[in-house]
Parts: structure tokens; C-alpha cells; sequence
């Protein structure tokens, strides 16, 4: 379809998903073409399960942009990351196919294989045109 007011067209079997929501100024999104995120994300996750079961080595070097591989706590699976913040021992990660964080401790960050370095992130960072915050911020907001 043609969106006229922006000039964009879209193939009609291109979909945007949400993959993760901070809140409306933040989102992220999986643009999918014919299912190929959906099958790379697969991918990536069956690597890193091959390279667990390998043993990997801690990152050394935690530093705000490098990429890692970590275990997310809500499901055990492993996902690539990115440290976006480190405090001490502390690293905040985000799940560079997802968009959610993460703070883990140094132990739980590990070296991410440069096959999985070369494989782009699978979302994109958007956020919602118009959309102000309300005055007392999101976690206040109604339907919160």
C-alpha cells in the first residue's frame, strides 16, 4: 500500500511488530519481510545455544557499545546484547533483537562470537509522532 501524505510505500507482506515498549516515546520494532526476522532471530538464538553448550568466556572489557551475549532472566533463553551503561560490577544491557534491558552483574556477560557480531540487530528503535508525556511521567499515566 501507498501511504500519500509521507510518500512511503510498503509491500503488503511487510509487517511492523512491537518486539519490546518503554512507553509511547519508545518502541521497538521487528520489521518483518515474509517471516526472514522472525527466522533469523531463530537463528541467532540457536547459535548462541550451540556456543553455551561450547563454553563461552566472560567479557573482559565491559564497556558501554560492546557487544555480549547474556541470558535473560524471564526465560533462561540466550540473547545478544549491548552494554548501554556499567556501574561497577553492574552492566545494563539491551537485548539488541528485542530492545528490553537488562541489568546483569560481570559474571553473567559474556564474550558474543563474531559470526553473531557480523548478523545486524533485528529491531529498530521508533517512537510515536504527536505523543507528549503526560505531566506526572508514564508509570503514572492512566491504564498504567
Amino acid at each position: 500500500g501507498i501511504n500519500a501524505e509521507y510518500g512511503v510505500s510498503l509491500p503488503k507482506k511487510d509487517l511492523a511488530q512491537i518486539s519490546h515498549a518503554r512507553d509511547p516515546t519508545l518502541l521497538y520494532l521487528h520489521c518483518d519481510r515474509q517471516g526472514e526476522t522472525e527466522q533469523t532471530v531463530n537463528k541467532i538464538c540457536a547459535m548462541l545455544e550451540q556456543f553455551v553448550a561450547r563454553g563461552m568466556n566472560p567479557l573482559r572489557m565491559r564497556q558501554v557499545g560492546s557487544l555480549c551475549a547474556v541470558q535473560y532472566s524471564e526465560d533462561a533463553q540466550w540473547y545478544r546484547g549491548v552494554i548501554i551503561a556499567v556501574h561497577g560490577d553492574q552492566a545494563q544491557v539491551r537485548f539488541i533483537d528485542y530492545g528490553n534491558e537488562e541489568s546483569k552483574r560481570g559474571s553473567e556477560v559474556f564474550e558474543l562470537d563474531s559470526q553473531l557480531c557480523d548478523i545486524p540487530a533485528q529491531t529498530s528503535p521508533c517512537q510515536l509522532a504527536g505523543i507528549a508525556e503526560p505531566p506526572a511521567g508514564w508509570a503514572d499515566a492512566p491504564g498504567r
